[in-house]
């Protein structure tokens, strides 16, 4: 029987690994602080994707 090796992680599955949830409850209306927590976070997965 030959040996199974299992295919490479596509970028998609690399960076659903490499990047945590944001786990945030926003107000209404957001805070400064909240919004930056978004944009911190969008920052992380842009980056994760460039890898």
């Amino acid at each position: 029987m030959g040996l199974h090796v299992p295919p490479e992680p596509t970028v998609a599955q690399t960076v659903m690994v490499a990047v945590a949830t944001l786990n945030l409850v926003v107000s209404d209306p957001p805070t400064q602080a909240e919004m930056q927590q978004v944009v911190n976070k969008l920052d992380e997965l842009i980056t994760a994707q460039r890898r």
